[in-house]
């Protein structure tokens, strides 16, 4: 009896011990985690804002863009309104001997 007693506080103390590294190797594991999570959390906010950055200057250069060949468009436009006025025009003109000299 006195055998199984001290055998049940050695499992028993044994088991303490465990569980307390156990419980010891897992917080730590978890502060690591915790601390390893927070670096990646902190990195992938930063690449966030800076795709964030890069978008709203690609959107804003479209718009230039588009506004700068819309402008062209209408000045090539112009020109060659210009061009064709200018055909009609001589067309309508005839020749005189003067125009030559």
């Amino acid at each position: 009896m006195f055998n199984r007693l001290f055998s049940d506080k050695l499992i028993s103390k044994m088991s303490e011990k465990i569980t307390q590294a156990v419980n010891d190797s897992l917080e730590k594991y978890h502060a690591e985690s915790e601390a390893k999570m927070d670096t990646i959390l902190t990195h992938v906010e930063s690449l966030r804002i800076e795709l964030k950055s890069l978008d709203d200057r690609l959107t804003n250069k479209e718009v230039r863009d588009r506004s700068e060949y819309g402008h062209v468009q209408y000045k090539l436009s112009s020109l060659q309104n210009e061009l064709l006025d200018e055909k009609k025009v001589k067309k309508k003109k005839p020749f005189k001997e003067k125009d030559f000299l």
